[in-house]
């Protein structure tokens, strides 16, 4: 300590580097751990964000089964053209399109969540050129408001649409009745 004019300067005692430089590298570990954390958690974040935006939500199921129904109403209609011109069905579902389909946004639906790449997300069954109106022509799996419950909407020739509601069945583990 010394006097320089009217003003007291104190000197500070040497640190003790070796208890400086430990608090100091405790101090850059917690950052680290904090910064770890953070970016952890951020992680965690985007990627339920990212996957939890194409899951349809439980409401959302009604109006993708409307949906659904038209497009498998419009795609049975297309096949009955298509007969009439041809006097046969087509290969393939997506031989529809343009010709007779208006748009291929038909061929998928929509609570398939996946892009329209111009492959059908129905399932088609092939009729026989003197099927009957109640042949089942097309099928669509992709309902399920629940965990438990899954929606399968078929589609006739004569362009009927039915759902057909049935319990999801684990394997080995059968409804007892």
């Amino acid at each position: 300590m010394y006097w320089e004019g009217a003003i007291l300067l104190v000197m500070p005692d040497a640190p003790d580097t070796h208890l400086s430089s430990r608090r100091n590298g405790r101090t850059m570990a917690c950052l680290g751990c904090l910064a770890i954390s953070v970016l952890s958690a951020l992680a965690v974040i985007l990627v339920f964000a990212v996957t939890a935006r194409n899951i349809p939500k439980p409401w959302q199921y009604l109006t993708y089964v409307g949906e659904c129904k038209e497009n498998m109403e419009k795609l049975t209609g297309a096949l009955r053209r298509y007969h009439v011109k041809n006097d046969h069905y087509p290969e393939k579902i997506e031989d529809l399109y343009p010709d007779f389909l208006g748009a291929s946004k038909a061929l998928v639906c929509p609570a398939a969540n996946s892009p329209n790449t111009g492959h059908s997300s129905y399932e088609y069954i092939k009729p026989k050129p003197d099927a009957p109106g109640s042949t089942i022509v097309l099928r669509c799996y992709k309902h399920m408001p629940n965990k438990d419950i899954r929606v399968v909407l078929e589609a006739y020739l004569d362009g009927a649409v039915r759902d057909n509601t049935s319990p999801v069945i684990a394997p080995g583990n059968p409804i007892k009745g």
